[in-house]
């Protein structure tokens, strides 16, 4: 990682160096040198830095998304028939809308593994992570009504 991808980070995000440093558990100064490139950036740091990404990613109105996910065609599944299998890909405005989504098909989908992606096509939501988070919005969802 770069200075420059350093403080491209933290300006999506939103975060002074003071604020990086303290997600990063270092000093606004650290934060500035890494930038200015006069010291490097260390691997545990870049690591931090995508997971930290992710979680900003996870945030309900982060979008656009996509939801990706395989269906099969229960009718005519077999054992030995996996050519049955297509892949759908739903784009959504934000992750909140994918959540409503799921939730409302939750019966349907919850074998099939669905996962959210940002436009670059990372992963932001998988497998029972997901499954849990559409969970809970359709509880909040029952409780409001």
């Amino acid at each position: 990682m770069t200075g420059e991808e350093l403080k491209r980070w933290r300006k999506i995000v939103g975060y002074t160096q003071q604020q990086a440093g303290a997600e990063l558990d270092v000093t606004r100064a650290t934060i500035q040198n890494w930038e200015r490139e006069s010291t490097a950036i260390p691997m545990a740091v870049e690591l931090a830095i995508r997971f930290l990404v992710r979680c900003w990613k996870q945030r309900p109105e982060f979008g656009p998304v996509a939801l990706a996910y395989v269906s099969t065609c229960l009718e005519f599944a077999t054992p030995s028939s996996h050519d049955m299998a297509t892949m759908i890909c739903q784009r959504f405005s934000n992750n909140q809308d994918v959540f409503r989504h799921l939730a409302d098909r939750m019966d349907v989908v919850g074998a099939v593994k669905p996962i959210i992606l940002d436009e670059e096509g990372v992963v932001i939501w998988s497998g029972s992570e997901l499954m849990k988070e559409c969970a809970r919005f359709r509880s909040q969802q029952l409780q409001q009504s």
